[in-house]
């Protein structure tokens, strides 16, 4: 297995409102062809939708916090959705427990999965759920998968899939991490500055959340305590709402 010394990864996005509705644009479009995760945070510190890439291979969907995802009745599997389709409280919605995409011939995204949309939907600190989308794209036999862009109705009514409005435009930021040592023992070190509340979460290799966190904005090169893992390759991701971070360490 290839051991990863020193890790850097530089991500952009952009961040845009038009008038009801929140936009990000994923600068440059990200594909995960490896053992990593894609994380979208409509509200950091308590709710996030991760896409996994595991290689088996296959193309999972998982959820923390208070978010849902769309799933069809039929198959009970997360729905593929064409560019204006509604997305609304009438829907079947379901907490996503690496629910597959594509896997082993088994998923709504098996096939004709080219820029198609996600439905999801997440409750703000008033308890009212906001209805959203994620454009993504799922390769030919769970190969790879893309995500492109992603918004949500900040009204709480419905949204239709690829649906934004008409004004305004807030901020695009960049975020350079470093994490050090890897492979480590007792320690992992981000040298990371937060400029916005961001979430951290460890994976081991089944996929199996193991080590959650919350890092507030102005916290400077963490240090995160690895004493209660066994030894083995684990998966970290930082997650705020204008950037991400994923990356693959080893505990020795």
């Amino acid at each position: 297995m290839k051991k990863i010394l020193f890790t850097q990864l530089f991500v952009l996005l952009a961040t845009i409102s038009f008038g009801q509705i929140n936009y990000h644009d994923i600068n440059p479009d990200t594909t995960v062809n490896t053992w990593n995760a894609f994380v979208i945070q409509p509200t950091p510190g308590s709710t996030d939708i991760v896409i996994w890439w595991h290689p088996s291979p296959e193309v999972v969907i998982q959820t923390h916090g208070n978010a849902e995802i769309l799933f069809e009745t039929s198959s009970a599997l997360p729905a593929k959705l064409n560019a204006g389709d509604s997305i609304a409280p009438s829907g079947h919605w379901i907490a996503g427990d690496y629910d597959a995409l594509s896997s082993g011939g088994t998923g709504n995204w098996v096939t004709n999965a080219t820029d198609k949309y996600i439905g999801f939907r997440f409750k703000n600190s008033g308890n009212t759920w906001y209805y959203g989308w994620l454009k993504m794209s799922v390769g030919a036999g769970a190969s790879s998968f893309t995500v492109k862009e992603w918004a949500y109705n900040t009204t709480g009514s419905k949204i239709n899939a690829g649906q934004v409005g008409t004004t305004g435009i807030s901020t695009m930021q960049a975020k350079l991490v470093t994490i050090y040592p890897n492979p480590a023992k007792d320690y992992l070190q981000l040298k990371y500055d937060a400029d916005e509340n961001t979430t951290m979460i460890i994976t081991n290799a089944t996929g199996a959340t193991v080590t959650r966190g919350e890092f507030s904005k102005g916290t400077s090169n963490p240090i995160i305590s690895l004493g209660n893992l066994a030894p083995g390759t684990y998966h970290i991701v930082l997650s705020g709402s204008n950037s991400y971070y994923t990356n693959t360490f080893i505990k020795q």
